[in-house]
């Protein structure tokens, strides 16, 4: 810790200590996570055990190959789809496996530069680290840990071990096709004199992507998995998934997770501003990199020049997740064992403090599985996403300053011009917030009502009677986390549901009417299957309401329910007879009116 290399007892001492948080973290695993993600799991899993492997896209998966046979490994421990459904939560400790093989990589490059294996626990002890498998239920440690340990082989110097962990990466989640030319470079430099290596790296990167391909040639569904990679840019085409990143800034308040990607600016769809965007920082990272890399012998022996290479390296899933569109609040996971290295290495933690702090933080608003889940959610998305885009200046300020006086000749040309380009667009991007406070984002959209008069809000009374077939219904917040909002309005008191749902409430003493706001949410409106219907029932389940079928783009409306005779109004939402995909239905301020409108 001191910065000498251990003896032998200390590394012990440091497996002891990996191994008592292995227990640890497998003592707390337990049922569920986030709904959606763990029902995919369940039924993906089944659908494979009743189909076989071969034809698991039928079930609607857009999963790469490798993790679907992680679930028909798990699936042939398992009778039917009861037991499965039962013990699904149990694939959080395969998932852990790649946890913790992050951190023995991590280690292993501690061990290269003489520092105590005890500075990995700076990232295994850490709530930011594990969140997304022991309290999420996801997978993204499944790809990041072959994106890791391939980083691991290239700075080796196994140019073909590093070329197939990179491919089973990609095989595992296409998110990793931004950490293939940088490991490729890696390779390529240090190979470049020795051709045979280079062919024997393409063919060790070549052949898992061949393997995992097989059984879907073989039954002749290869095309359905070329559709799910093909298909993977515009699947949620929409402008982010509760990524804070610098939509958030841009659009302060927006419902981000409504406005479909595809509306334009300037003569160019919010897509292709935010790829355009994507493409300048990982051009100069790029730069950046091939330049560090002319001297490969310094940079490997050059602790602090290494150090901020792995910073460049985690700079690349933070831009992946600052700037395109359609990302989701765990993209930014892969960047967390590069900013440990930095920190590690060098020993200054600010960068992946703050990095730590801002991911649990994104990911929690949406989960809320702690009990820092309420207070995060008042938190302003786009005060985090500034602080994302701080972290982002600071790291990339570092890394030129780092380079900086070490390059001449040509490669100082390319330096000079490249960290002008990065000057620029540092200026720009600090500047996004002030654009954002700037620029003016109006909404068509149903005004809210005004409640006049005596009466009494649904959210302060108490439910005599909940049934839900899906997840629980959600007082004053949409299903899926953050505000009550239909067609871009938030409300600040309401019901959130997900079909089919019922909430049964005694009407108050003296109410004359019900009134509410309701409308397919605004987290639904881009997805083609979403389809609800919303219903009012008296005490004897007879309907006083029956809305028409609201698909996206239905405009949401202010209903009015007489309530003369009725002592108990049940509240319900179904489907449109098309399953629950995407069923998210809003009550936007809900009320018993007593006297007025």
């Amino acid at each position: 810790m001191n910065g000498a290399v251990p003896p032998e007892e200390d590394r012990r001492k440091w497996l002891l200590a990996v191994l008592f948080t292995a227990l640890t973290c497998l003592l707390l695993i337990r049922p569920g996570g986030f709904g959606y993600d763990i029902d995919d799991w369940a039924r993906w899993t089944d659908y494979i055990a009743q189909n076989g492997l071969a034809h698991v896209y039928g079930s609607g998966s857009n999963y790469l190959p490798l993790w679907l046979y992680v679930l028909a490994g798990f699936a042939s421990f398992f009778e039917d789809a009861q037991q499965i459904r039962e013990q699904i939560h149990l694939l959080k400790a395969i998932v852990l496996v790649f946890d913790f093989a992050i951190v023995f990589g991590v280690a292993s490059l501690l061990d290269r530069y003489g520092i105590s294996r005890f500075r990995s626990l700076w990232l295994l002890c850490n709530i930011a680290f594990l969140y997304i498998t022991l309290y999420w239920g996801q997978v993204d440690s499944f790809f990041t840990a072959f994106v890791v340990l391939s980083f691991v082989a290239a700075v080796n110097g196994k140019p073909e071990i590093a070329a197939a962990l990179a491919a089973f990466g990609l095989a595992a989640k296409l998110q990793a096709i931004v950490f293939i030319p940088p490991l490729a470079l890696i390779v390529l430099v240090s190979q470049w004199r020795s051709p045979r290596r280079l062919g024997t790296s393409l063919l060790s990167f070549a052949t898992p992507l061949v393997l995992v391909c097989v059984p879907f040639l073989a039954a002749g569904t290869f095309r359905q998995l070329r559709g799910v990679v093909t298909g993977s840019v515009g699947f949620h085409a929409v402008i982010s998934k509760n990524a804070f990143g610098m939509w958030s800034v841009l659009m302060p308040g927006a419902d981000l997770g409504s406005i479909p990607d595809a509306n334009r600016a300037f003569g160019l769809s919010y897509q292709r501003w935010g790829l355009l965007v994507f493409a300048i920082q990982y051009s100069l990272l790029f730069v950046w990199m091939f330049l560090a890399l002319q001297s490969r012998e310094r940079l490997l022996a050059d602790r602090e020049r290494f150090a901020h290479f792995c910073l460049a390296f985690g700079l690349i899933p933070l831009g992946f997740f600052l700037f395109p569109t359609e990302m989701h609040e765990r993209y930014i996971y892969p960047a967390l064992p590069f900013f440990a290295l930095f920190a590690m290495l060098t020993g200054r933690k600010g960068l992946f403090a703050a990095l730590c702090v801002a991911q649990f933080a994104n990911i929690e608003i949406v989960l809320q599985a702690t009990i820092l889940g309420p207070f995060l959610q008042q938190f302003a998305g786009w005060k985090l996403a500034v602080l994302f885009i701080g972290i982002y200046l600071v790291a990339s300020a570092r890394i030129w300053r780092n380079l900086a006086g070490d390059v001449a000749g040509w490669q100082g040309s390319v330096f000079r011009t490249a960290r002008s380009g990065h000057l620029a667009f540092g200026i720009l991007l600090a500047g996004v917030p002030l654009f954002g406070s700037l620029a003016p984002y109006f909404w068509s959209q149903l005004q809210r009502p005004r409640i006049e008069g005596e009466h009494v809000l649904l959210s302060s009374l108490t439910a005599s009677k909940a049934e839900f077939g899906f997840e629980k219904p959600r007082i004053n917040e949409s299903w899926e986390g953050g505000p009550i909002r239909l067609a871009g309005l938030a409300y600040s008191s309401g019901l959130g549901m997900h079909s089919w749902c019922r909430m049964t409430y005694r009407v108050p003493s003296g109410s004359r009417f019900f009134r509410s706001v309701i409308g397919l949410a605004d987290s639904a409106q881009t997805c083609a299957e979403a389809s609800v219907v919303f219903r009012v029932l008296n005490q004897e389940h007879s309907p006083l309401f029956e809305s028409a079928l609201l698909r996206p783009g239905s405009k949401p409306q202010l209903i009015e329910v007489a309530l003369t005779g009725v002592t108990a109004v049940t509240l319900e939402v179904t489907d449109g007879g098309d399953g629950r995909d995407c069923d998210h239905a809003n009550w936007g301020e809900p009320a018993f009116m007593l006297r007025g409108r």
